[in-house]
């Protein structure tokens, strides 16, 4: 299947046998693509950390991340929008998302709830009204915000909108809980990776056994990497170069690895 053919505007498209990588504001890209293309969504926006409460990132070199990378950004991007605006936005992504899932898919959005100035910012807040099925808790098992003011904050959200057909794939998936205990991704060229193991685990639980994930928010393409080890096709949308780069060579040795292995 040419994954191209979900596109009604000319983008710049990176494109494998089973994958396809489109460069643009993914809310841009989305308005004109066909709806309904997707079997699921795995994806994890900017969480807008530099308007923490706590001061944001420092600016001096914070871990392997020097210069406040996060802070002030994710190259084009800046993670430091006034709140209301990044709800707005938030709000707007998860209404244009959802019009691209098919009847029988779901929307994976991970998300971390935070407390700002003495309140809870919390993701929900930002639904334009989705059904929402569950929240899962990912405990991530480390940070880098250690405070003598709170306990250091170990777990993040994926929100699971589903259509009124999604299923997993049977009972005994369900006993896997809602509580997923994933260490935090390490060794990698993008500020806020997930570990592979996270949409790999959502992959094997779902009932889909095929067709295609799509990642607005692609990154690194870790997603990407996930769909094509358990047999899906790959959909994403990337703003920047660099990412997209990475992702490319990253998604080519996947597909290379994944051929080898089909003839020994």
């Amino acid at each position: 299947m040419d994954l191209n053919c979900f596109l009604n505007s000319s983008w710049t498209v990176y494109s494998g046998d089973r994958w396809s990588i489109i460069q643009g504001d993914c809310i841009d890209v989305m308005q004109t693509m066909q709806e309904g293309f997707a079997d699921v969504i795995i994806t994890s926006p900017p969480f807008n950390l530099g308007t923490s409460s706590g001061g944001g990132f420092p600016k001096k070199k914070t871990g392997k991340w020097s210069g406040g990378s996060l802070a002030s950004g994710y190259g084009q991007y800046n993670d430091a929008m006034p709140k209301e605006e990044y709800k707005q936005w938030q709000s707007q992504f998860l209404q244009e998302a959802w019009k691209h899932i098919n009847d029988n898919g779901a929307l994976y959005y991970n998300h971390k709830p935070r407390i700002q100035n003495g309140l809870a910012e919390l993701p929900i807040e930002w639904n334009p009204g989705l059904p929402l099925r569950q929240i899962i808790t990912w405990k991530r098992n480390g940070g880098i915000n250690f405070s003598p003011s709170h306990y250091l904050p170990t777990y993040e959200w994926i929100m699971l909108f589903a259509k009124k057909n999604f299923r997993l794939k049977n009972k005994k998936v369900s006993g896997i809980g809602d509580v997923w205990e994933i260490a935090a991704e390490k060794n990698t060229d993008h500020p806020a990776p997930f570990p592979l193991e996270l949409p790999d685990k959502i992959l094997k639980s779902i009932k889909q056994t095929q067709g295609i994930v799509f990642d607005p928010f692609s990154g690194s393409a870790t997603t990407g990497v996930a769909a094509l080890q358990n047999g899906f096709q790959y959909i994403g949308i990337e703003l920047e170069e660099k990412f997209i780069k990475s992702s490319i060579t990253r998604l080519k040795r996947t597909e290379a690895k994944l051929s080898k292995d089909l003839f020994l």
